[in-house]
């Protein structure tokens, strides 16, 4: 290439122009074109550039300066303390209800449709008595539990007695009289006897005559009717006399050994079991008062005597019932103040009064120094 063309050359790689360069034979040494040689257009983008020496020579921005950068103090943050791993429990049952071996003979409520009045005697010496809890409830020598009815009328009406654990029946008796009692030839009473699995053996005595329900070699369930609470025998009221024995004959204190659930059955003292107002018209009252209850009166007429009855449980020595009649002018007059001189498991009194007034009365019992009346009996003196 002459001097010429390379003058050319940089004015253009200078500037910054783009040059097209097609079949430019006169750009090209005339030696090296041929005749066939066939160019492809090609694009070229050049841009200026300043040599090194220019670039030094221009003024250069001042370089900024880095100071460095303080690192900031990291205080360690404490890690909590691990918490023990706690194995679940699982949720605390309430602990079962006991199991009894045997069954309250009787339906019903203690102390409302029926009350024990004597326990079996735990200290089985000899004129030395005493109940399960080292009361006086019970007598020398008793052999079982006393369920005693209200009064004979509940009995006539059919109270049913309850196998309280099943077996086999043994042997029964029936036809013996319930109602009344003598003591030269009343006193064989109408029974159930049942064998256990575990060869003891329950008694079932005082039986409503013509009531019993099950026959010799009979298998009965705990809970089956055997027959109806009856006075048969040397009874002087309607009840259930329940005895087992092992079997070695020896009794069995079922209250003792936790047998039977009759906790609650136990009286406080004393306990008034029931009580109300009658008329000299309710005749039964002057026989037997503890075997019938008198009717609950609401009214008598002027000329009808006044009867206040009542029946304690577990009356001991020292206790004290106390009547009050109020008028109907509310004046207040004491009917009896009555004070056991013995121990007393269970007991039946009455007393009266004439000549009162027409109206609306009241008669209040208290039982010790209590204030407040354990029974409200009001009644009204018609004309």
């Amino acid at each position: 290439m002459n001097q010429q063309n390379r003058t050319f050359c940089k004015l253009i790689s200078t500037f910054g122009f783009v040059l097209v360069a097609v079949g430019c034979q006169m750009l090209l040494p005339s030696d090296r074109v041929t005749q066939s040689t066939a160019i492809t257009p090609t694009t070229f983008i050049v841009r200026s550039s300043l040599s090194q020496a220019e670039n030094n020579n221009k003024e250069q921005p001042p370089k900024p300066v880095i100071r460095p950068t303080a690192v900031p103090t990291i205080t360690a943050v404490p890690q909590p303390t691990p918490l023990p791993t706690v194995t679940p429990h699982p949720p605390t049952k309430p602990p079962p209800e006991p199991t009894y071996q045997y069954l309250r003979p009787l339906s019903g409520t203690p102390n409302q449709d029926w009350f024990i009045g004597n326990y079996m005697d735990a200290d089985r010496r000899p004129d030395s008595f005493a109940d399960y809890r080292g009361g006086f409830m019970t007598y020398d020598q008793h052999t079982g539990l006393d369920f005693i009815l209200a009064d004979v009328d509940q009995a006539e009406a059919g109270v049913p007695v309850l196998a309280a654990r099943g077996g086999t029946v043994l042997e029964i008796r029936d036809g013996q009289n319930d109602r009344e009692y003598s003591q030269d030839g009343g006193q064989l009473s109408n029974f159930v006897k049942i064998e256990h699995a575990d060869g003891s053996v329950a008694e079932y005595k005082h039986l409503k005559m013509n009531s019993i329900l099950v026959t010799p070699g009979q298998q009965v369930k705990a809970g089956q009717p055997l027959a109806q609470v009856g006075s048969s025998g040397l009874s002087s009221h309607p009840h259930l006399h329940l005895a087992v024995r092992n079997a070695d004959g020896q009794l069995i204190d079922l209250l003792a050994e936790g047998l039977i659930d009759l906790a609650e059955a136990y009286p406080t003292r004393p306990y008034l079991f029931d009580a109300g107002i009658s008329g000299s018209s309710d005749l039964r009252i002057f026989s037997n008062y503890f075997r019938y209850t008198p009717a609950h009166r609401t009214s008598i007429s002027k000329s009808e005597t006044l009867y206040v009855w009542y029946k304690l449980i577990n009356m001991g020595r020292g206790d004290t019932v106390h009547a009050t009649l109020i008028h109907p002018d509310g004046r207040q007059t004491p009917l009896f103040t009555l004070q056991a001189q013995d121990n007393r498991n269970f007991d039946s009194y009455f007393v009266y009064a004439n000549g009162l007034s027409p109206g609306y009365h009241r008669v209040l019992i208290t039982l010790n120094e209590q204030t407040t009346p354990v029974k409200d009996l009001p009644f009204i003196v018609e004309n």
